[in-house]
């Protein structure tokens, strides 16, 4: 079995090597934002405020990966920032952006959630706001050249379940299944549940 991005299991499926029928949707992966432990928490809930944070920061960092592209090219220059902000902007490879925070070289960073939440020394802010994300949907699907089909799709089963649904949580991540009639969200991972 593979789990991966949707658009790059889709790709598979169109090449033939998985299992149309066992694609399956397990998360999605948002962009957080990081401070170092013991820096104040800047305020990213709203539009405004979270303009007004990249604007006040002395320093900014983001991922080398899609979702720091996504701010330096798409999501910055549409909010007409960039140019304000570019100077003062760094592009972090080979490494987690929330390492560097944590470290004081960097005064705010924004990664995935998932990638912010291991690393000691970096505090969660929380996720960008919901308007200005870019969700990630990460699946999984049975290869067409699986040894023991049945196995993989017990697994993809377990992983998509209600069952895991906290501990998918608690690593950043929002699970895709939601308890009907239930008081729990998933919908900001990385914070206490209801």
């Amino acid at each position: 079995m593979v789990i991966m991005s949707r658009p790059a299991l889709d790709k598979l499926n169109s090449m033939g090597y998985i299992k149309t029928s066992t694609r399956t949707n397990l998360v999605k992966s948002i962009i957080g934002m990081a401070v170092r432990v013991g820096m104040p928490k800047p305020d990213i809930s709203t539009e405004n405020a979270f303009l007004k944070t990249l604007r006040d920061a002395e320093s900014i960092g983001y991922s080398a990966s899609a979702s720091g592209t996504y701010l330096s090219t798409v999501l910055w220059p549409k909010m007409g920032i960039w140019k304000d902000i570019e100077s003062k902007n760094t592009r972090v490879l080979s490494e987690r952006v929330a390492s560097v925070v944590a470290r004081g070289e960097l005064e705010i960073g924004f990664q995935q959630i998932s990638e912010i939440l291991p690393i000691e020394g970096a505090l969660l802010v929380g996720p960008i706001p919901s308007s200005m994300q870019k969700v990630t949907v990460f699946a999984a699907a049975v290869t067409g050249n699986a040894k023991n089909p049945e196995m993989a799709w017990m697994l993809i089963e377990y992983l998509s379940s209600k069952r895991v649904a906290d501990v998918i949580h608690s690593t950043g991540l929002v699970p895709m299944v939601l308890e009907s009639g239930s008081t729990k969200r998933y919908d900001k991972p990385g914070t206490a549940l209801p």
